[in-house]
């Protein structure tokens, strides 16, 4: 849910803890595409495209590892993709 007041998104909490052995937490499947255009930047003239999706454990209410692949054009210099693994603990 969305705190007006706080202007921030309510945090996740998984129906399970792994971490205290009750189950596989929770996962969320996340996909985006976004479009930047770059016509009136002085280093590129073009524009650079990105497909990202990525995968959410919530192993507790305040663990989280996160799973994400990325692809990105960028015209006219070219394409790249990665990988990326984080860990988030807030306490």
């Amino acid at each position: 849910t969305y705190d007006n007041w706080n202007g921030a998104f309510s945090p996740i909490i998984p129906n399970t803890n792994f971490l205290k052995g009750e189950g596989p937490g929770g996962i969320e499947l996340v996909g985006r595409f976004s479009v930047l255009d770059l016509t009136d930047a002085d280093a590129v003239d073009g524009d650079m495209t990105v497909l990202s999706f990525a995968a959410n454990w919530y192993m507790a209410p305040h663990v989280r590892i996160i799973l994400e692949y990325a692809s990105t054009r960028l015209q006219p210099v070219g394409n790249g993709r990665g990988f990326a693994l984080r860990f988030q603990a807030d306490y």
